[in-house]
């Protein structure tokens, strides 16, 4: 019989009442020192969170427009950090990191851009489908939310699938890129 395991989440500075919770996984933003045990330290984080498989330190160039996302976002406002950080999304049958999304800054126009990576090896495993099914759940419970958006290149066919099954509808075709939105006042599944 396999046990799922979460993430620690009992350290009392990491409230995890911040997380979204799907069948599959535990979305986590990740709080300041988590954010920089992450860009840094990832063993650190990974052993906090108990997680199977140590983190990658991610490459310089991710490290450096996270750098930029963290001081645009948890910088400037530490209540609302969920809007600048990085979720982690924790498979919790193998405690694994899978992937991550995170907002584009806080709700503008009653609306926020999501941006998100799928792991490569878990790829076609409806990974990130669940993550935005279950992060525009999330978003229902804001007052301050009505519509979510994403975009996408278009040669990137597998992340376009992906807004597809999430409920999104294309609203603006560029020459390089398609955005997407949904409105997160209909239900999720709908």
């Amino acid at each position: 019989m396999t046990t799922e395991r979460e993430p620690d989440f009992s350290n009392p500075s990491w409230s995890r009442a911040d997380a979204i919770i799907t069948p599959r996984f535990t979305i986590a933003p990740l709080r300041r020192p988590e954010f920089e045990a992450y860009l840094y330290a990832p063993d650190d984080l990974a052993q906090a969170w108990r997680l199977d498989v140590p983190l990658e330190r991610p490459p310089q160039y991710q490290r450096r427009a996270f750098e930029a996302l963290y001081c645009k976002g948890l910088a400037y406002d530490a209540e609302n950090y969920v809007w600048g950080t990085l979720w982690l999304i924790v498979e919790r049958a193998t405690a694994r990191v899978v992937g991550r999304l995170c907002y584009k800054g806080a709700p503008r126009n009653d609306a926020v851009e999501f941006a998100y990576a799928t792991d490569r090896s878990e790829r076609n495993r409806g990974v990130m489908t669940e993550a935005l099914l279950g992060a525009c759940r999330w978003l229902t419970e804001r007052a301050d939310v009505e519509f979510a958006f994403a975009e996408t290149t278009r040669k990137n066919v597998a992340s376009q699938c992906v807004l597809i099954k999430a409920g999104f509808d294309r609203v603006k075709e560029g020459k390089d890129t398609i955005l997407w939105a949904r409105s997160v006042s209909i239900p999720v599944g709908s």
